[in-house]
């Protein structure tokens, strides 16, 4: 069986800009990469239940003033288990991004699931 992957902005020194309302917030490279090892762990076990899951989450992040998430949820869910779900949401509690301008910012990143 091919390896499941989970994409999600790649890291590197930071990752990627992600939008939010009135800017954009980089979440810090290592926080990001221990996040998308745990995301892709979510997803083997989905497939082990359903084996032709796939699909798309889009987690909205809340993020204090000292960058780190204080929630996440799920704001969107198109063909993934509740359960992959929840363990994404969960894992998404431990990025870390820059310190938002403003003090608080909320983040939607999109979270991408398909089988190789």
């Amino acid at each position: 069986m091919p390896p499941p992957i989970a994409t999600v902005p790649a890291p590197t020194q930071d990752a990627a800009p992600i939008d939010v309302d009135g800017g954009a917030l980089t979440p810090h490279a290592d926080s990001m990469a221990k996040v998308r090892t745990q995301y892709k762990r979510c997803f083997e076990q989905g497939i082990r239940r359903d084996p032709n899951m796939a699909g798309r989450l889009v987690v909205s992040i809340d993020v204090g003033a000292d960058g780190k998430a204080i929630r996440a949820s799920i704001a969107k869910n198109t063909g993934v288990s509740a359960d992959v779900a929840d363990c994404v949401a969960a894992a998404s509690g431990a990025l870390e991004f820059a310190p938002p301008a403003g003090g608080s910012a909320t983040v939607e990143m999109p979270v991408n699931f398909a089988k190789q």
